[in-house]
């Protein structure tokens, strides 16, 4: 599938339709109720409403725009796409509070029933379990993991009935883990303060997994090899930016989120002392606290970009385009002499592998690795060193230059 038709494709699966029409329905039907008898604001505030269609908006955007089509052909759109899952719709969708409004839509004959649900015995002692905060903390984490595993990952591609199962165990898991952080419902199950541990130990499972991705030197997905390429990307190129997506933008929706517990804390702890009359233990180090979630937080920050930005840019090669470049190797059948990451079946013993190209500092041990020189070299290896064993293969300089900016993405 090519950019054109990606962004020219819909995804209007009748289950997911139908279930976000429903949830809005029943959503705003109950906000009318609500409204419709008392002022504006009444059990559902604005904001809260805004909140709530935003939540499904982004769902709608991650599993029926043509993001769902892109991301069947590069990695970091499926992370895109996770991410506004995970860390967009499923928070803005807890903070719309859709208890009450979606009770009162539901029939007259059912609405005594629904708060009794949790009363009947085996409902309750099933319930407790999966909505201990260790519990959401371990599922959110255990689904982003175990889903991202090559075998998992790849499978659910495969399998559409997979991939639905995939994507609705991520929304699924991360409303669990929202709503224990921002309990809307009124009923608490972290204490003030515990709340902001458990949003920002939250944020260090995307960051891990980022980083993984990213310094990853081998392609751990191969169901994109043959994929990326139109886009303009070597699959391990792919990869890294799959990896900065689910990285920098996941920890920063965490950290904010944690930011602004913290503030709730400090503001009920301030409001408390004043009620007692005097400045408690717990206000008076709060600021420190505060101070210290801050530099680490900006500390995870720095390190992130420094990490990914920070690297030494490789050389260029002017005119050459990469997407070419794989294609061109393979035509050539560089891969029977190479080991060359992103390139399909290139897995030759006969010269020396070619990962970390662009971080080496000569060619063949002559001349200093840069684009000219490596353009001279592909073209005509025994021009540069008479003695070689590299075949004179008859390339010319526009597939020689576009070879090499291929050779320069490999880090």
């Amino acid at each position: 599938m090519t950019p054109n038709q990606v962004w020219h494709t819909w995804t209007f699966q009748p289950v997911v339709v139908a279930g976000l029409a429903t949830a809005a329905f029943l959503y705003w039907r109950g906000v009318r109720a609500l409204w419709s008898h008392g002022p504006r604001g009444r059990g559902v505030r604005p904001w809260q409403l805004a909140s709530f269609g935003t939540g499904l908006t982004a769902v709608f955007a991650a599993l029926v725009s043509p993001l769902d089509a892109l991301a069947e052909q590069v990695l970091w759109g499926h992370m895109v796409q996770h991410l506004l899952l995970i860390t967009v719709g499923a928070p803005l969708l807890v903070l719309g509070a859709p208890v009450v409004p979606m009770t009162l839509a539901l029939p007259a004959s059912w609405r005594p029933r629904a708060p009794r649900w949790e009363a009947v015995r085996w409902v309750g002692t099933s319930l407790r379990p999966l909505t201990h905060p260790v519990t959401t903390w371990l599922l959110a984490g255990a689904a982003l993991w175990i889903w991202h595993l090559p075998s998992p990952y790849q499978a659910a591609l495969r399998n559409p009935s997979l991939h639905a199962l995939e994507h609705a165990t991520f929304l699924g898991t991360a409303l669990l883990f929202w709503w224990t952080a921002f309990h809307p419902s009124g009923r608490r199950r972290l204490a003030l303060g515990a709340d902001v541990l458990y949003v920002f130990t939250g944020a260090f499972q995307g960051a891990v997994l980022g980083a993984v991705l990213t310094f990853a030197t081998v392609h751990l997905y191969p169901f994109y090899t043959g994929r990326v390429a139109a886009f303009g990307l070597t699959p391990l190129q792919d990869q890294q930016l799959a990896g900065v997506v689910m990285w920098i933008p996941s920890g920063v929706v965490y950290l904010l989120a944690a930011g602004v517990l913290f503030v709730r804390w400090f503001r009920a702890m301030d409001r408390q002392a004043r009620r007692s009359g005097s400045r408690t233990r717990g206000t008076a180090l709060a600021p420190p606290l505060l101070l210290v979630c801050l530099a680490v937080a900006v500390a995870f920050a720095v390190s992130a970009c420094a990490s990914t930005l920070g690297r030494t840019p490789p050389p260029q090669v002017p005119g050459g385009r990469p997407n070419r470049g794989a294609q061109a190797i393979k035509r050539y059948g560089c891969g029977s002499c190479h080991v060359i990451p992103g390139i399909e079946g290139a897995a030759g013993k006969v010269g020396p592998p070619l990962n970390d190209f662009s971080e080496r500092g000569y060619i063949a041990g002559e001349l200093p690795n840069n684009g000219d020189n490596l353009v001279r070299w592909i073209m005509d290896p025994r021009q540069v060193e008479p003695g070689t064993d590299m075949p004179d293969l008859g390339v010319d300089e526009a597939q020689a230059r576009d070879i090499a900016a291929y050779l320069f993405t490999l880090r």
